[in-house]
């Protein structure tokens, strides 16, 4: 429904059935990664703690493959750059401040791999409002770094991991 309604009833057809339902996997998947913050001091919790994050880590692939392959042509042919910076500009509004946390800071850093830190900024700066782009410099980069980063790059070696927790460089209560 929403915007990807829009796009199908331009083009006559839907560009991805699956997409919906692999959402609601993938926000599943994550919620329950949530919950390991404490199992992952022990060995065995740490054990399942990989093995949830490698499930998910290919699903995330797999989906994210998809909609590379899927949106790119679909909103190529479906609407003009305007129409596209506007839909973005939604779906960020749509997260609101907790989705935001959650999701822009490893957007960006993806981002930056993919299509180098000269686009990435280029999108931040033309598509973030400049309140999200505040509180995400300040706040939800560290905390990213801190609960996310950090963490995935300690998965790859069998070294002991103590998550850290991060300052909000705005030292307010918001987030």
């Amino acid at each position: 429904p929403g915007m990807f309604g829009e796009i199908d009833r331009k083009l006559g057809r839907s560009i991805s059935p699956n997409i919906p339902g692999e959402h609601e996997a993938i926000m599943g998947a994550l919620a329950e990664i949530s919950t390991f913050r404490s199992e992952v001091t022990t060995r065995t919790g740490c054990a399942r703690f990989k093995d949830k994050m490698r499930s998910l880590i290919t699903m995330m692939e797999t989906h994210l493959a998809n909609e590379e392959r899927v949106y790119p042509a679909a909103f190529k042919e479906s609407m003009t750059q305007e129409e596209e910076q506007a839909m973005v500009g939604e779906i960020i509004k749509g997260l609101g401040l907790e989705g935001n946390k959650k999701i822009l800071p490893p957007i960006l850093y993806v981002l930056c791999m993919w299509k180098g830190e000269e686009k990435m900024l280029e999108f931040y700066n033309g598509s973030v409002p400049p309140p999200i782009r505040v509180l995400c410099d300040n706040c939800w980069i560290n905390d990213f770094h801190a609960k996310q980063l950090s963490v995935l790059e300690a998965l790859q070696d069998d070294a002991d991991f103590e998550p850290s927790s991060p300052a909000c460089a705005l030292t307010c209560s918001i987030m």
